[in-house]
């Protein structure tokens, strides 16, 4: 080590330009000797044979960052993926105190140009996106770069001024991007299901040190999320092109934000619609409301105006793109094609539907249909110009409309074929061997490896389920349509999808549907009785009590029954799309329609008993 930190001092281009090599010996050297570092060093003293001081660490680590050449930033990039992910680094002390174990990352923290390391890993998401470190296959090391990264933008900032983490445009981009590459349970530590028992901990789970979650978990914080788009305020002359990239950046920041603390959503929203505090700005924000702000770049979208224009168009923007869904690194920017564009322009998309969503559950009726006008002769309370001002204007709203309307049409319809082939061959298989049982399962597949848990996508954003966009866009969809029905704004006729229908036929597909859906709803509950049954007689047998194959076989039972829950519901919203919509909006088919189908569904009942 004293050997290298010579060379590093003498020939500084050199190292910066070999910075890979150069950090992965010394990450290496800190990993193997972390057990002396508690042991008195003199500065900079020599290491006896096999340990290796901690200055002397420090020392070496910084020496190709403290001469500025022109591959000095090749050096931050290589320091921050090879040397920050180390374990050891974010260990702690056994106290309370937020400081690391052995003082190194506070060291560096104050050494560190926090601005050049910022700008390396920008320019490293923008070109290779971390494809050159194989460090960061992990998902561990991910968290652990994220975490050092917060601690450093933190340490800067003297533990203050939180507003100033989503106000810096650089900070966004690299948090965006390393949340959104790590699977939504690293937080939590673990897979929470209803079925799920305290002795079973499948080997799949993904766990962080506390250091780690607390830098995580300090992004959700109200004037930190409230500022997020205090800096759009200061971009009025940006070109439109550098608006709608600025636009995709803060909503992958806010969608991973709600990705990743569901239970905490609600506060998100709220932060993000009611905006900078009073303590967190400098004076009266001029910049737009985030709804607002969000919706005009919703609507320069290509995928807004695809689906606007066509449903069909749709099924294609909704399925996965690629490999990279599972629980791994995933590239979101390694190149700025089409794929990352319409990632990210889903982003923009689901973050204002989220946002929107909350404004309407906020907004009366006379609010909404203000259209965003507000009066400011009159004396109103400050909550009420607030939704005033987000209120969009009922042509934009009648857009809107047409759009989700479209892509609700499509996700229940069209379900099938948004499907990926891995959830389709899963559901083919989980069906035909329903007859099989329980037992005979287990016996066939405590052989088998263990299976990989896939992270759903919807568009190629990854974590994001189908079902999440329905009861997003089907919620929507409800609350605008009552306040059409309490007070008609939109033409006759607007609500209907006659048009993706053949309505000749209509009602007898209906009606097959419903008695085909009977069938497996009567097939299941017997199947389930029969696991059921199957369940009861495992726990009770003796002879595997207390060993690892029980608990193998618990697992695989939970995983099984997780998994046929999910494949009968995608199975009978494939063999019943016309009941999936019926049921979830109805407002889709003439009234007149629905009554016939009402009758004949009384017919039919009457004919069972």
């Amino acid at each position: 080590m004293v050997i290298l930190n010579f060379l590093a001092g003498q020939i500084p281009t050199e190292t910066a330009q070999n910075a890979k090599q150069f950090y992965r010996t010394i990450a290496m050297v800190a990993q193997k000797t972390s057990s002396t570092w508690r042991q008195p060093a003199d500065d900079l003293g020599f290491p006896g044979a096999g340990a290796a001081p901690l200055t002397l660490i420090m020392e070496t680590t910084m020496s190709p960052m403290k001469t500025v050449t022109g591959y000095t930033l090749n050096a931050y990039e290589a320091f921050a993926c090879t040397f920050m992910v180390i374990p050891v680094l974010t260990q702690q002390n056994n106290s309370t105190s937020p400081t690391p174990v052995n003082g190194l990352l506070n060291s560096l923290a104050d050494r560190v140009n926090y601005k050049l390391l910022t700008s390396a890993l920008v320019t490293l998401l923008k070109t290779s996106s971390f494809v050159a470190y194989p460090e960061l296959v992990e998902s561990r090391n991910r968290a652990r770069l994220l975490g050092c990264f917060i601690y450093f933008h933190r340490y800067v900032h003297d533990f203050h001024s939180p507003q100033a983490y989503s106000s810096h445009k650089d900070f966004v981009s690299v948090v965006s991007s390393l949340l959104n590459s790590l699977p939504n349970n690293i937080i939590d530590g673990q897979i929470h299901d209803a079925d799920q028992t305290d002795e079973i901990s499948p080997s799949y789970e993904l766990s962080i040190n506390e250091f780690v979650r607390e830098q995580i978990m300090s992004l959700v914080n109200q004037e930190s999320v409230g500022s997020l788009l205090s800096s759009s305020s200061r971009t009025a002359s940006a070109s439109g092109e550098d608006k709608v990239e600025e636009a995709r950046q803060l909503a992958n920041y806010a969608l991973a934000l709600l990705r990743f603390f569901p239970r905490r959503g609600d506060e998100i929203r709220m932060w993000l619609y009611l905006g900078p505090t009073s303590s967190s700005s400098d004076g009266p924000s001029k910049s737009l409301p985030a709804i607002k702000y969000f919706w005009q770049a919703t609507k320069n979208s290509s995928v807004f105006n695809s689906i606007t224009r066509d449903s069909r168009a749709a099924i294609n923007f909704l399925k996965s793109k690629g490999p990279g869904t599972k629980h791994g690194w995933k590239t979101p920017y390694s190149d700025r094609d089409t794929t990352s564009l319409v990632e990210d322009e889903w982003r923009v998309i689901l973050v204002f539907l989220e946002l929107y969503t909350f404004v309407l559950k906020v907004t009366d009726d006379e609010e909404f249909f203000s259209g965003g006008n507000i009066d400011f002769t009159r004396t109103s309370p400050v909550s009420s110009t607030m939704t005033r001002e987000n209120a969009l204007p009922l042509g934009e709203v009648k857009a809107l409309t047409t759009f989700l309307k479209n892509l609700g049409f499509t996700l229940y319809f069209n379900a099938s074929d948004i499907a990926s082939t891995e959830e389709r061959d899963s559901s083919s298989a989980s069906i035909s061997g329903f007859s099989f049982s329980s037992s005979a399962r287990r016996i066939s597949e405590l052989s088998q490896p263990e299976p990989k848990p896939t992270e759903p996508s919807v568009g190629g954003v990854a974590g994001l389920s189908i079902d999440y966009v329905k009861g997003l866009v089907t919620g929507l969809l409800r609350m605008v349509y009552e306040r059409d029905s309490r007070r008609k704004f939109l033409p006759t006729d607007h609500w209907l999808m006659t048009s993706r229908f053949d309505m000749g036929g209509f009602i007898p597909s209906v009606v097959q549907e419903e008695e085909s859906r009977h069938r497996i709803e009567e097939e299941d509950a017997e199947d389930i009785n029969k696991d059921d049954d199957d369940d009861e007689d495992y726990e009770a047998s003796p002879q595997l009590i207390g060993t690892s194959r029980t608990q193998q076989a618990r697992r695989l039972e939970r995983l099984q029954r997780q998994q046929r829950k999910a494949s009968r519901r995608r199975y009978l919203q494939a063999v019943a799309p016309r009941l999936e919509i019926l049921q979830n909006m109805p407002f889709f088919i003439p009234f007149t329609t629905r009554v016939q189908i009402f009758r004949e569904f009384v017919t039919l009942d009457m004919v069972s008993l």
